[in-house]
């Protein structure tokens, strides 16, 4: 609504599909938090078993995304969501870098056949103020 609001346009739309990963159990935990219950899990790419899977998030935001395109067809559309949502689809499109800075965005082209494709990435904000000058995320 902050975004709609200072640029002055509309409508705002919450789509549920273009929520972030559910992470299951580990919802709600920081990475030290994560780390101490499961010793060596990030390291080692494992996850709890419900842990929302790459084909899954895409199965839900892919569709998502086509069927904003399709209502709003003769639009440009701004899509707020999560980073790992950005970075799934970047993914999903053959990007191997797939690292999505804070407050940072990535535009995507609908085709009118439904063919995704990524365009370039934005950075709305200097990542050393985003990170607070340390390269930590905030």
């Amino acid at each position: 609504m902050i975004i709609s609001e200072t640029i002055g346009v509309g409508p705002v739309l919450i789509h549920q599909d273009l929520r972030e990963r559910s992470a299951g159990r580990w919802s709600g935990l920081t990475k030290n938090d994560i780390e101490e219950t499961f010793p060596g899990w990030l390291d080692d790419g494992r996850r709890p078993d419900d842990f929302e899977t790459d084909g899954a998030l895409i199965g839900r935001v892919v569709p998502a995304l086509r069927q904003i395109a399709d209502e709003m067809r003769e639009s440009t559309v701004l899509v707020v969501c999560h980073g790992g949502v950005i970075k799934a689809i970047e993914e999903h499109l053959g990007l191997a870098d797939g690292r999505v800075p804070n407050l940072s965005g990535r535009v995507v082209h609908i085709a009118p056949d439904d063919t995704l494709s990524l365009g370039d990435q934005i950075r709305f904000l200097d990542e050393t103020i985003a990170t607070g000058g340390d390269g930590n995320r905030i």
